[in-house]
């Protein structure tokens, strides 16, 4: 991040934060996490869980940096979970937010990309604490039909992946293998076994909601986008159906 950027982080937002902190019942820190010289914010709050986990932390994390693309964008409703219950919003209106979030689509190019990495360095098994989220999200985005209209968008495709190559480079992984149909996404070996002991850690955490998804569902999702990314090197240009 540029010192210019920093500044602005510095003596804008983190005031701006910590003003607004008290009321609720919050607390803003600086932390040092990521690259170096990158500033980050912590938000600190209060929750209604018993206790936190090593899966899911009492904060929320404000990153700033020139890395990230942010393109494309859509507005989001956020609201709480209390809010999505019928009951709940007879009786007391609860807060909401209207936000611009980063596009689904992108997302999930995003984390194939990231699965295509740590499939290809089981050296680096450290790396995959946390990871199995990825994994679900792309199922997720998958079922819900945002994972078929990303694998339909070429443009959006090719723009992820000459970002992550000029940006985010890793030894002895090709990003433009998703686009002929090499890329490796489906976890073998000893990264599959880590995988395998963090969806499971993740899923003990309450990290995931209760959703009750398998990760051999997971695993089957993800042989289909491998399919799909084949065929479609295969035949450029012709329209294929989902997965």
């Amino acid at each position: 991040m540029g010192l210019q950027a920093q500044a602005f982080v510095r003596d804008r937002i983190l005031p701006h934060l910590r003003a607004a902190a008290p009321a609720l019942d919050a607390r803003v820190q600086v932390v040092t996490e990521g690259e170096p010289a990158a500033l980050q914010l912590a938000l600190r709050y209060p929750t209604v869980l018993s206790a936190g986990t090593a899966h899911i932390r009492r904060r929320v994390l404000l990153e700033f940096g020139g890395k990230n693309r942010i393109e494309p964008r859509e507005q989001c409703i956020i609201r709480t979970y209390l809010g999505e219950d019928a009951q709940v919003r007879e009786a007391v209106e609860l807060p909401e937010a209207t936000v611009e979030v980063l596009d689904a689509r992108r997302t999930f190019w995003d984390k194939l990309t990231a699965l295509q990495v740590a499939c290809a360095q089981p050296q680096k098994l450290r790396r995959l604490v946390h990871f199995s989220r990825h994994l679900l999200g792309l199922h997720v985005l998958m079922q819900g039909g945002i994972g078929p209209a990303a694998l339909a968008d070429v443009a959006l495709r090719d723009d992820v992946i000459a970002t992550k190559t000029v940006l985010f480079r890793e030894a002895g992984v090709d990003d433009a293998d998703c686009c002929t149909g090499k890329a490796v996404i489906v976890p073998q070996g000893e990264v599959l076994r880590a995988l395998e002991q963090d969806y499971r850690e993740m899923e003990a955490s309450g990290m995931f909601g209760g959703e009750g998804i398998s990760l051999r569902d997971i695993l089957a999702t993800l042989r289909q986008v491998r399919e799909r990314l084949g065929r479609e090197a295969a035949a450029p240009g012709e329209v294929t159906g989902d997965p």
